[in-house]
């Protein structure tokens, strides 16, 4: 899991962690289909998601991430 600093309001520090998941069991084998995989945002300090997206069966999680400031 990676984590970024950033700070907030009144200069608080906030911490986003973002972590990459591949989801059980949602492969298809009769039809060729791959594990589905997301990218997950989530402030550590509150333990709370911040949000989740889907990527491409071709694609890994840093490309992902990074087309995000792109």
């Amino acid at each position: 899991m990676q984590s970024q600093t950033r700070y907030g309001f009144n200069d608080e520090v906030i911490r986003i962690a973002v972590d990459g998941k591949v989801l059980r069991h949602s492969f298809e084998n009769f039809e060729d289909k791959k594990a589905m995989k997301k990218l997950m945002f989530v402030d550590s300090d509150n333990y709370m998601m911040l949000g989740q997206f889907a990527i491409d069966e071709k694609s890994k999680e840093i490309p992902a991430f990074q087309s995000l400031f792109a």
